[in-house]
């Protein structure tokens, strides 16, 4: 009988987080699945841990190219109709494709089930969350536009959705997920659980000033892109989109300029407040940006990425 469900789980090394990965899947109730690891070139030879695991386990490894076209390596490799994603440093809980699976079997409009997380420390000990995380259902563009509320590995969702919205893109690195959620919404109903049926590991560590940027710049111009397009305008109303838009480019500008690149800071500042005019936390960093010296740090990630997007801001 072929499997229901494929279960895709890139990495890149992280031996011992796979192993723990990989026996929350084989702990799970419901068992009609198999599991592809996709090797994303890991220098660490992964097999005597995928191997450890039997036949339900299959690796698949492909040239080093990231998560995005790891987990697009496994969709297309993919036999089942539906697929589940796991990142390799993170766990299920026992019930999760027993809870999710049987929604997209009984209701053939919902396309694409979550649900809600614990984050957990480097021992495995719960972080008290900051805010509640919304988990709305049915067609959920405008609430997913407005904040990202899916958590990766939480998601099973209909291959062929997947594929019909391109899959993963590469370019939109950290938040190559979140773009595709917003695009599988304008595609079907989404059903969202409140129950945390996964951990998410919370690994040590400082993420830099330009990382910090970079990530804020790509949420920016992947939800104008979205509102550009005509299916994605559709999907929600004019207000709403316009202060989402200018808050995503105030966050944007204010880390650039708290990075060193005041030219660009001004020009992400200045994009916001042509969404929202009277936006007055834009309106003052775009006073003190315009007042900051004209030298620039290196490795502007804004540049970078609006190169690598080809995407002008005008």
């Amino acid at each position: 009988m072929q499997p229901l469900v494929t279960v895709i789980i890139p990495t890149y090394n992280r031996g011992d987080l796979l192993r723990a990965a990989l026996t929350s899947v084989m702990a799970q109730t419901f068992r009609q699945f198999t599991v592809l690891v996709v090797d994303d070139g890991s220098s660490e030879d992964l097999r005597p841990v995928i191997g450890s695991f039997g036949q339900a386990v299959h690796h698949l490894r492909v040239e080093h190219g990231g998560a995005a076209r790891a987990r697009n390596a496994g969709i297309e490799a993919a036999e089942s109709d539906l697929v589940a994603f796991l990142d390799s440093d993170d766990l299920w809980l026992p019930e999760h494709l027993a809870r999710t699976v049987p929604i997209l079997q009984q209701q053939p409009r919902v396309g694409l089930v979550y649900h809600d997380m614990v984050t957990i420390d480097e021992v495995g000990r719960p972080v008290p969350s900051r805010r509640s995380r919304p988990c709305p259902s049915g067609r959920v563009t405008a609430d997913l536009f407005a904040y990202d509320f899916i958590p990766t590995p939480s998601v099973v969702c209909r291959r062929d959705l997947l594929r019909q919205a391109g899959c993963f893109d590469p370019v939109m690195v950290p938040s190559e997920d979140y773009d595709l959620w917003l695009k599988i919404s304008l595609l079907c109903q989404f059903a969202g659980l409140p129950e945390p049926l996964m951990q998410r590991r919370q690994h040590g560590g400082n993420i830099s000033r330009q990382h910090k940027a970079r990530n804020e710049v790509v949420r920016a111009i992947l939800k104008e892109r979205f509102w550009r397009d005509p299916a994605g305008r559709a999907g929600m109303g004019k207000d709403l989109a316009r202060n989402v838009l200018a808050k995503a480019f105030y966050r944007a500008g204010r880390l650039l300029l708290k990075g060193g690149w005041p030219g660009s800071a001004r020009r992400f500042l200045r994009r916001s407040r042509q969404y929202r005019p009277l936006y007055a936390r834009a309106l003052f960093w775009q006073t003190v940006a315009a007042c900051a010296g004209r030298a620039e740090a290196p490795g502007d990630p804004s540049d970078a990425f609006l190169r690598l997007a080809d995407y002008r801001l005008e």
